[in-house]
């Protein structure tokens, strides 16, 4: 069917153009969100050993990240 291939290429490329312009949300990858997890459980447990130049710090990427 012309006009279903039609829409399925017309929506292929908004897709495309959409998020090289970043224009739609995309779900961050895996790995990041393991990284940002596995960096959470450091400031955490700096905080509980009171290693606060270490729980700032980390609080900065974060924040950086913009997680926090």
């Amino acid at each position: 069917n012309k006009s279903r291939e039609l829409y399925t290429f017309a929506l292929n490329l908004y897709d495309e153009l959409a998020g090289v312009l970043g224009l739609l949300y995309r779900k961050k990858e895996q790995p990041l969100d393991e990284e940002i997890g596995a960096l959470i459980e450091q400031r955490s447990q700096a905080r509980k050993a009171k290693d606060w130049a270490t729980a700032d710090r980390i609080r900065d990427e974060l924040k950086a990240r913009h997680v926090v």
